[in-house]
């Protein structure tokens, strides 16, 4: 479900947003419709206008409530008593709105680590011992002897990717320091936490496109909301061939935003200098 919400400003409009959905500016997306026009001498004067999809409850909290305290005089069907053993991962989906959706995933085969893969696996662990989290299961790969690549699944990881996932970007410098000292040598690490980051390279490659064409449309930039260094790369990465539009950055870490722009066609710009 869409909603509008009007100010002055964008930031007062903003405001009326945070207010209505009882969250703050950095939890959910959304997209300026209208920027305020003072008007002439008062005629012709329009309010700011910005637009947020705001999810719909799939479920009513007093119906799960109930359905809790009941589920343990339900009789557990047959099929269910004969796969009791089977262990599922529980891993936290974002929607499009940037809301966790816990849902569960499929039954991974662990890989048996040796060498420097082991080493990153147990400082991984020792790290989220320290955290007092635990992971279900840690994957990891090292390509071309420098490039590690983390996959880690379980349910209490998912405090991990809370503010857009700005704890995994600390973990992965403290995982490429760890091995770049102890080895004597070059690492990069990568870490993806439940498939977070892959469900939200998703949903920002959506996001983008679905913003250009409304630059295209109207040929008045939009500016998102914060994001983390990885999410704008996405995001540049995502429009960098996408005709009619420049993407640039603003603003200061970790407010820096992503600002989309019409770009005018050069067919365009040359019958202007004609």
């Amino acid at each position: 479900m869409e909603k509008l919400f009007t100010g002055k400003t964008i930031d007062e409009a903003l405001e009326a947003a945070c207010a209505d959905l009882g969250k703050s500016s950095g939890d959910f997306a959304y997209e300026i419709v209208e920027y305020p026009n003072k008007g002439f001498l008062g005629i012709g004067a329009k309010p700011a206008q910005i637009k947020v999809n705001i999810p719909e409850e799939i479920h009513d909290v007093r119906h799960v409530r109930e359905k809790r305290s009941l589920s343990h005089i339900e009789k557990t069907p047959k099929k269910e008593k004969e796969n009791k053993d089977v262990k599922k991962f529980v891993a936290p989906v974002h929607n499009d709105e940037g809301f966790k959706v816990v849902a569960p995933a499929t039954k991974r085969e662990k890989k048996i680590l040796d060498g420097e893969e082991a080493e990153v696996a147990d400082f991984l662990k020792g790290l989220f011992d320290l955290m007092k989290i635990s992971a279900d299961d840690i994957d990891v790969t090292i390509e071309e002897g420098k490039y590690i690549k983390i996959t880690a699944f379980g349910q209490e990881l998912s405090l991990l990717t809370r503010k857009h996932g700005e704890a995994l970007e600390a973990i992965q410098l403290m995982t490429s320091l760890y091995m770049n000292r102890k080895k004597e040598q070059y690492f990069r690490s990568t870490l993806d936490v439940n498939d977070f980051r892959k469900n939200s390279a998703e949903k920002l490659e959506r996001l983008a496109v679905k913003t250009a064409k409304q630059v295209l449309k109207t040929k008045r930039k939009v500016t998102l909301r914060p994001m983390s260094a990885f999410q704008r790369r996405i995001i540049h990465s995502k429009l960098q061939s996408f005709e009619g539009v420049t993407t640039y950055s603003v603003g200061e870490e970790p407010g820096r935003r992503v600002v989309i722009q019409y770009q005018k066609p050069e067919t365009e710009k040359e019958e202007k200098a004609d």
